[in-house]
This record gives C-alpha cells, sequence and structure tokens, in this order.
C-alpha cells in the first residue's frame, strides 16, 4: 500500500491512495466529484432492499418510499426500515439518479455495501453528505461525541448522544473512528464517546465504561480539532490540529484522494504552505494502520511540490485535475 504525508503533515498510500493526516478538509474523491458536496434535494437508500420496502422494483433512485431523512439539528441524513431476513446491498443515490452516489468505505460510485440479516429486524442508516459515507448500525459500530461543546456547534442542548453533528465515522473499516471541526469556541470543555445513540455505552477517560469526562482545551476559535476514538482499546484522544502527536489517524485510507499524471508527478488537492513535509508511504503487502500513535507500518519517500506547477502539456492531458497541486518524486527514489 502507499500513502501521502505534510508536518503540519499529509500522506499517500497503497495503492496510491492520499490521506490528510490534520483536519478533514474538502477533498477531491474522484474525478469529477468535490467533497464535501452541497446539500442535496434527497438521498435514497437504493438497492436491493427497495421491493422488500415498497418499490416497483429494486435499484431505484427515485423511488421515494426508501427516501433518508434530513436533520437541520444534525447536518446529516437518517433512515429507519424493518428489514425481513436476507442478504441484500445497497448505495447512497442522490438527487434521484446515479450522477452522485456513494458506496462502500464512502466511495463515489464505490461498490454495493452488502447488507446480512439472520432475522427481521429494524435497520438504521446514516449518511453524511460532506464526507460521503453511508452506513447502518448492523455493519458498523454507531458511535458519537456527545459532550458540553454540543450546543455551541448547532445541536439543540449539550450533551446528546442523539445529535449526530459530533458523529465519529470510520469509512475504512479499520476501527479507528474520527471526528474534526472547527465550530467549537475557545475554551475548556467536556466529552465522552456514546455508543448506538445512548447513554447505555459509553466511554470516558482511558476508555473505561462510564468513565469521567475528558476534558480537552480548544486554544482560539476556528481551531481544527480532531477526535480519535480507537474502538479496540475504548480509548479517545482530543487534539488540536498542530499539536504534539496530532497526526494520529484522521482520514480514510481506503479511498482515492491522487492522481499519478506520470512517472514521477502526482496531482493531489493537498495545500503547499510553508514549510510542510509531504511523503508518499507504501507497503506492498498492505500492512499500514493508523492508530492513535500515527501511520505505522510502510516505508516513506518524500515529495517536493512542483516548482513549475502544471504544464501546457499536463494541462491538455488531464484539465478535469489543473485544480489540484502537483508533487514530484526526485529521480533517486524512482530507481
Amino acid at each position: 500500500m502507499s500513502k501521502l504525508t505534510a508536518v503540519t503533515r499529509y500522506t499517500l498510500f497503497p495503492l496510491f491512495f492520499l490521506f490528510l493526516l490534520l483536519g478533514r478538509q474538502p477533498a477531491a474523491a474522484q474525478d469529477g466529484v468535490q467533497l464535501p458536496l452541497p446539500l442535496p434535494d434527497n438521498v435514497t437508500l437504493a438497492g436491493t432492499i427497495q421491493a422488500a420496502l415498497g418499490c416497483p422494483g429494486d435499484w431505484q433512485p427515485e423511488c421515494d418510499a426508501t427516501y433518508m431523512t434530513y436533520s437541520p439539528d444534525e447536518d446529516m441524513w437518517r433512515a429507519s426500515f424493518n428489514l425481513p431476513a436476507g442478504s441484500y446491498e445497497y448505495k447512497a443515490a442522490l438527487n434521484n439518479g446515479w450522477d452522485d452516489n456513494f458506496g462502500l468505505n464512502a466511495e463515489p460510485d464505490g461498490p454495493n455495501i452488502p447488507l446480512e440479516l439472520e432475522e427481521a429486524q429494524t435497520v438504521n442508516f446514516y449518511f453524511d453528505h460532506k464526507t460521503g459515507w453511508i452506513t447502518d448500525n448492523v455493519n458498523s459500530l454507531i458511535a458519537n461525541v456527545p459532550g458540553s461543546y454540543q450546543g455551541a456547534i448547532g445541536c439543540p442542548g449539550d450533551w446528546q448522544p442523539t445529535c449526530f453533528r459530533s458523529w465519529l465515522q470510520d469509512p475504512d473499516g479499520d476501527g479507528i473512528f474520527t471526528y474534526t471541526t472547527n465550530e467549537i469556541p475557545a475554551g475548556n470543555w467536556e466529552a465522552k464517546v456514546a455508543v448506538n445513540e445512548s447513554w447505555g455505552l459509553n466511554y470516558g477517560e482511558d476508555g473505561a465504561p462510564d468513565g469521567p469526562n475528558i476534558p480537552f482545551t480548544v486554544p482560539a476559535d476556528n481551531t481544527i480539532m480532531n477526535f480519535i476514538f480507537d474502538s479496540n482499546s475504548n480509548i479517545m484522544v482530543i487534539r488540536a490540529e498542530g499539536e504534539a502527536a496530532a497526526a494520529a489517524a484522521t482520514g480514510n485510507i481506503g479511498r482515492a484522494r491522487a492522481h499519478w499524471l506520470n512517472r514521477e508527478t502526482i496531482a493531489w488537492e493537498a495545500a503547499v504552505e510553508g514549510d510542510r513535509v509531504y511523503q508518499l508511504h507504501y507497503d506492498w503487502n498492505a500492512g499500514m494502520r493508523l492508530g492513535l500513535d500515527g501511520l505505522k507500518g510502510g516505508q516513506a519517500i518524500t515529495l517536493t511540490p512542483a516548482p513549475d506547477g502544471w504544464t501546457a502539456a499536463l494541462s491538455e492531458r488531464h484539465p478535469h485535475l489543473t485544480r489540484l497541486n502537483l508533487f514530484t518524486i526526485e529521480a533517486a527514489d524512482l530507481a
């Protein structure tokens, strides 16, 4: 696998996937798809679940029987359906069509999401148009970060495990969940991890069930704050961008975010600023993992921002990518 780093720090992966280690930023998730997308008019759960839920057939993005409901308080989409036992597949289709759709691992136009039900049950579905993650409470742990800050970011109040403005997301399914925001005002705050939209199962300091609240400080207004929850240890860390070791695991190593233009040139959405260092991380055995202490495994090659930017030849060949910055690999690293 391969991956990209800046210090602040950016990183690129196998097979050439891109990821911003600090702070969630709009990303070119796929040619022609720019995240976050504008708020869609509607979102349909399209797939083999639809006939069972009253649609004329399956894979019908225009069928309103499987529309999801937008929550302005949470700025995300929800749906809950009773489904019989069976094997299903689905995706999120936007605006009654397939032009914008998201599948497994929040991938635009990605693979169908499998859903296996051994018995009839109610399934809750969740979709965030800002990140493209569509999932359900059968396939995924549903975790959130309620705290004393939630009212300040737009929730109806504080300490609300049902308000998903603070939804912890794990699109690549590696067990590391993240929530990133710059909307918390400067000050001292507290938070916990709540599972399944209730206080029935929650984790505090050091991953303790029903443990003490986790304190954190936002040093200034508009500071990017990273909430990083490891579902294996149940420990959550909260860090400001630029804080020591804050590069821990914010992002999705399963999403294509960079484009190889030729043997030595990569187009990527990463901003070229100051003394940032950019690296290509790779591991041909797909052994890299993002955790609370950052990226583990693989090897790294330093990338250099292309001093001349887009040449006429590259622009003519890749006009749809010219919004991205170019990075080059040194000849010695290509040997």
